[in-house]
């Protein structure tokens, strides 16, 4: 299933607990749910009141479609849609205390924040503490400094003075410069642009700045723009707005964690903790297929029938997948030793001095009494524990490389053409510009065709590890959700439904491409 409509299942499940905790549980389910659906990036205007936030949404839209006005106007989150993204014209800071909260909650969940501050806010302690304080919870962050006078002088001083306060605050927060400079600071005089843009003044525009704030902006943009940091922006917005929240009532109306909640918290950690093996997984892999991509441009520059590109790309196949089984049972054999050795400290025992012996020695010191006090422990439980790294075998993984191949092959004609066609180029008159020509693009093409290569390995490799560290998952977990079930049956509605609300959160987090 599409990843954004998991989120959208789990939200519609999420309803029945949340309306128990939140008045306003509806209200907010409904606006994640309306996002997940957008799938559109929400870049939130955030800075003081009247420091031009309004003024610059009509600036990019190039139409006054956003209310301006001296005195605080925006009483309400405005959404304008600007070239896929959603821009988020919101209350100012230090506005009256009604439109202040109306811009906190709309901070939580933005995905992007553009800080606007005018010239004279520059020196602002508090303005600028809201800016640090974004960068403390890691929030994607631009500023756009709105200055009024035009002399190249009092510009790059407005500029100087800005860095100068800003590393001076940040400084006494224990801030590195190397977190400040990865921030955007642009100068533009938005009320100069938005004229020029409205009236199509080419030449103000650029003594607006304009030119230099849009490049940079978009470039930020695009670091935002695919579909895994969509999910994960995503995903961030909905632990802020729902699943932290509705945890924290939880937290407040029985703080004292009972047997149950103990048992799901660590059940939640195992998850996550298999989660991350996934990701490293994947990364392992990108990592050795980036390394083999001249040998796969190698198999077509020498091929010379689809027969022999799969078979030298099985090969290449082969070799991958062996190198990520060696290190999967590596890293799974360390993490089942982690946990063998946890179990032996809970029942007060040391791990040294089982370190050395191997599985049927320790079998046999710790059948009997021992084994008895180890929680959640048996012996068969222990044996898998202790031999699954060295039985691991990724499954299938032999039969898919073989169907993916053959599919290749089918497909592999007219990518044979191009390597022979680029052979043909490199011996012909490479000092024509039309022979030149058409030599980058099919070496576009033949670049094109690794990159899919790549791809299938990287899907295919991916998916067996994830299958095997599900197994994992699923082996180390059967002590513990029979626990689980014998503990539901005494605990309140409150642990029933703190239980229920973290497996809910640790399924929103697994949800993934």
């Amino acid at each position: 299933m599409n990843p954004f409509e998991c989120y959208k299942a789990l939200l519609d499940q999420s309803g029945t607990v949340a309306k128990r905790f939140l008045p306003d549980a509806s209200q907010r389910i409904a606006g994640l749910r309306e996002k997940v659906e957008e799938r559109k990036i929400h870049v939130m205007l955030f800075g003081a009141y009247n420091a031009g936030k309004s003024t610059l949404i009509n600036t990019l839209l190039g139409a006054e479609r956003a209310v301006v006005g001296d005195i605080p106007t925006t009483d309400a989150v405005q959404a304008f849609d600007w070239g896929g993204h959603i821009l988020l014209d919101t209350p100012g800071v230090n506005a009256p205390i009604e439109h202040e909260v109306v811009s906190r909650e709309a901070l939580k969940r933005a995905d992007l924040i553009v800080f606007v501050l005018r010239q004279e806010d520059q020196d602002a302690q508090d303005i600028v503490n809201r800016i640090l304080d974004l960068l403390v919870e890691k929030r994607p962050l631009f500023v756009v400094l709105n200055y009024e006078d035009s002399d190249p002088a009092v510009i790059e001083l407005v500029q100087r003075q800005f860095a100068q306060t800003l590393l001076r605050h940040a400084s006494a927060r224990n801030f590195s410069e190397a977190e400040l400079q990865a921030v955007p600071v642009i100068l533009m005089n938005i009320k100069t642009a938005c004229r020029a843009r409205l009236e199509g003044k080419t030449l103000l525009l650029e003594h607006s700045r304009y030119d230099v704030f849009i490049a940079r902006f978009q470039q930020w943009l695009q670091q935002y723009d695919n579909e895994k940091k969509l999910l994960a922006t995503t995903l961030t917005s909905i632990e802020a707005t729902l699943l932290k929240p509705v945890l924290a009532v939880m937290e407040q109306e029985s703080p004292a964690k009972g047997e149950l909640a103990e048992l799901d918290y660590y059940v939640e950690h195992l998850k996550r903790e298999h989660h991350l093996l996934t990701q490293a997984a994947t990364n392992k892999i990108r990592a050795e297929l980036s390394m083999r991509r001249p040998a796969i441009g190698a198999v077509l520059d020498h091929a010379t029938t689809a027969e022999s590109v799969a078979a030298d790309l099985a090969e290449i196949a082969q070799s991958v997948s062996q190198v990520i089984q060696v290190w999967l049972e590596k890293e799974l054999e360390t993490f089942q030793r982690e946990r063998i050795n946890t179990a032996l400290r809970e029942a007060g025992l040391d791990p040294e001095k089982y370190a050395n012996l191997n599985e049927s020695e320790l079998l046999d010191k710790l059948v009997g009494p021992i084994l008895s006090q180890l929680k959640g422990v048996n012996k068969d439980y222990l044996t898998k524990l202790l031999v699954w790294g060295r039985s691991l075998k990724i499954p299938g993984l032999k039969g898919r490389w073989l169907k993916t191949l053959e599919v290749w092959a089918g497909r592999a004609a007219p990518v044979l053409q191009i390597v022979f066609s680029l052979a043909e180029v490199a011996m012909a008159a490479r000092g024509e510009e039309q022979e030149n020509e058409r030599n980058r693009r099919q070496a576009l093409q033949r670049s094109q065709w690794i990159e899919e290569i790549c791809g299938e390995l990287q899907v295919g490799l991916t998916q067996s590890v994830t299958e095997v560290v599900n197994l994992v998952t699923e082996e180390q977990l059967r002590p513990y959700e029979s626990k689980r079930v014998e503990l539901q049956r005494t605990a309140s509605q409150l642990e029933i439904d703190r239980a229920a609300w973290i497996d809910l959160s640790a399924r929103f987090s697994a949800v993934s491409f």
